[in-house]
């Protein structure tokens, strides 16, 4: 008998932060079938604080994300929205949501992340990308030049900004956008192929354009 094997058939004899360590590790080794059956083990016992089975469904929910089983993460972030709401629950039932191409409701949690936490830099990152697959690309760079002006410096965010205005056509503006997304993070090379793109589409004199009036 592996170890386990024996570990399952003594679950309910070990205690809870035991129980959890070793889903946590499961986690880490990528081995996600054994830490929901541990994390669904703690769920089931009775009496557990509000904190541990919030912790442990967060647990759960991102081992349903890594198997890509979106509709148990959307179920079980719900779950914890219904305990504790949260930035980090919504952001995440958002990305489960955008898995599954639920733009609209994707959006929603987003948004509502960033009115818990307006310094969820991810959840403005995915709120503007849902605004762009909607078609609300005007709201998008709103939200991402009102960060960015407020002095957030992060590469995702001029990526993201970059994106939406080449959806309008301003080349210039998105030129510029991804340019300071690669001075940012030399290693987003989406951005450093959009600058490419543009240059030959519009011409590499863009790059000596004065600044726009947006950014």
């Amino acid at each position: 008998m592996t170890v386990e094997c024996v570990i399952f058939n003594l679950m309910d004899a070990i205690p809870t932060n035991d129980l959890f360590e070793m889903a946590t590790r499961y986690f880490k080794d990528e081995q996600y079938g054994d830490c929901i059956r541990l994390c669904e083990s703690v769920l089931a016992r009775k009496g557990e604080s509000v904190s541990v089975r919030v912790t442990t469904m967060h647990l759960l929910a991102d081992a349903f994300l890594d198997l890509e089983q979106y509709e148990k993460a959307e179920n079980t972030f719900t779950s914890i929205i219904e305990v504790e709401k949260s930035d980090t629950a919504y952001a995440n039932r958002g990305f489960a949501f955008m898995a599954m191409k639920k733009w609209d409701l994707a959006l929603r949690d987003y948004l509502e992340a960033i009115r818990l936490n307006p310094e969820n830099i991810s959840a403005i990152d995915f709120a503007a990308e849902c605004q762009v697959k909607l078609g609300q690309v005007t709201e998008a760079i709103h939200l991402l030049s009102t960060v960015i002006s407020n002095g957030a410096k992060y590469g995702r965010l001029f990526k993201g900004l970059g994106l939406a205005y080449s959806k309008i056509d301003k080349w210039s503006d998105a030129y510029k956008a991804f340019d300071r997304a690669v001075k940012l993070d030399p290693n987003d090379e989406y951005s450093r192929r959009a600058i490419r793109s543009i240059e030959k589409l519009v011409g590499i004199e863009t790059k000596n354009e004065p600044p726009s009036q947006n950014q």
